[in-house]
């Protein structure tokens, strides 16, 4: 018996891998496809940019198409559907202008958009509740009536429902609306929130977000002279909204449920802010940056936070602990988003997206680690490389495995030039007579 769990242990020793976090870019969102109307100008990423990694290679972004200055001027959207990082794309239609776009999975997307209309004022509203043939199934405003018709400015969705919320046309009657409609548009509900306004500003998922059929979540503001900012919450299907979350000072710029009891604020002072008893109480989280400008929790444990000049720390244990990466970018991040327990995407400032990759390195080119070392680690341009023995073999390797370097060496200590290699991480393997060993090396500018 005791022979058996020997050999248990050293075969899981041997299968064991080492992992590091190595975030890559995957593209300037350039649509490859697309084709604009006739007479058109130029296009741009719509504002706020929806962009919405939905899983593993599966994401949404949308394109604002603007005709140019002139009495003839016209704008539209257009709603692209990547499964491989945007190698390829289909084009999805819109009847109009993007105001909000909501993914619950692979399956169930619901946007917000304007019908192109000469209706004015207002121009119709309609909910998009989709399947994964993308075929409408729930479309249409109902919390109106004729003498006061909303502006219907976002939604997102549970596994059986659609929430909205609208604003009463004209914006003085200040009157907030949340609306519920299951998939199949046979029920309506509409609760009048007459004490909050809408938070300001262009809608989009950040505002209004559920967490399963009754659990759902509204940020916005009172109507106070001084008014405060506040995280509403409704258990009951949007039928009485509590404050869970009021802040006189700062904005929230972002928050995430990540299960009924664990959430998390993300404030305009740059500070995270957790609750662990579903938002009865709240405390700051210390983070290795007290400058955050957005944040992505996968589950209660698993979450990033990113910040100016390329800024970006991964958490594993709610925000207890942290570990900065590379995150590969020298700009403002913008959005994280968490799509599983080892896939993230992040956008920065000048709309580059970025994909996490995981190394894995086997423990078995590990234990000889002590026969070579490498400083300084990290790196901006020359490293030393001190070995136990002479006539050895150095090669380096990228995060996707690529050769890129390879030298003899016939000293114990000897001088590398990195300066060409991009930042990022990288792999050093040393072969000597005796035996191979493999260290990380990490090029930081």
């Amino acid at each position: 018996m005791k022979n058996q769990k020997f050999i248990f242990l050293v075969v899981l020793c041997l299968i064991f891998s080492v992992s590091y976090g190595q975030w890559n870019k995957i593209t300037k969102l350039y649509i490859s496809n697309f084709i604009p109307p006739p007479g058109g100008s130029y296009y741009t990423l719509t504002f706020p940019n929806y962009l919405t990694p939905v899983s593993d290679g599966h994401i949404f972004v949308s394109l604002h198409y603007y005709s140019g200055p002139g009495s003839g001027a016209f704008s539209v959207d257009y709603l692209f559907e990547t499964f491989d990082d945007f190698s390829s794309n289909r084009q999805l239609t819109l009847d109009g202008l993007l105001i909000s776009f909501s993914a619950k999975n692979d399956s169930l997307i619901s946007w917000t958009e304007t019908k192109l209309s000469p209706d004015i004022p207002p121009p119709p509203y309609n909910n998009k509740f989709t399947n994964d043939d993308f075929q409408t199934i729930n479309s249409g405003n109902k919390c109106y009536s004729y003498y006061t018709p909303p502006k219907l400015l976002g939604n997102c969705l549970t596994d059986n429902y659609i929430y909205s919320f609208n604003q009463v046309w004209p914006y003085y009657n200040d009157t907030l609306i949340i609306g519920r409609s299951d998939i199949s548009n046979a029920t309506n509900y509409c609760n009048y929130l007459t004490n909050y306004n809408h938070q300001g500003g262009y809608a989009n998922t950040s505002v209004l977000k559920s967490l399963n059929d009754s659990l759902v979540f509204f940020n916005c503001v009172d109507k106070s002279m001084n008014p405060k900012n506040i995280l509403l919450k409704t258990i009951d299907y949007g039928q009485t909204w509590n404050e869970i979350y009021v802040d006189s000072v700062n904005s929230i710029v972002s928050y995430n449920f990540t299960s009924e009891l664990i959430g998390y604020i993300l404030l305009s002072d740059g500070s995270l802010v957790k609750s662990a008893d579903g938002g009865n109480t709240w405390s700051i989280l210390s983070t290795p940056s007290t400058d955050l400008t957005c944040f992505s929790f996968y589950n209660d444990s698993l979450g990033y936070v990113g910040g100016n000049q390329g800024f970006l720390s991964k958490t594993i244990d709610g925000g207890q602990t942290w570990t900065n990466e590379i995150s590969g970018s020298n700009y403002s991040l913008i959005q994280l988003f968490a799509v599983s327990d080892s896939v993230a995407y992040f956008q920065d400032s000048v709309l580059e997206l970025y994909k996490n990759k995981e190394l894995y390195v086997s423990i078995e080119d590990y234990k000889y680690e002590n026969r070579v070392s490498i400083f300084p680690n990290p790196t901006s341009s020359i490293i030393n490389v001190n070995t136990i023995n002479k006539n050895s073999i150095i090669t380096i390797f990228d995060s996707y495995g690529k050769e890129i370097y390879r030298k003899s060496l016939n000293d114990k200590l000897s001088k590398i030039d990195c300066s060409l290699f991009a930042q990022g991480i990288y792999f050093v393997r040393l072969n000597d007579k005796n035996s191979v060993t493999t260290t990380k090396l990490i090029i930081r500018r």
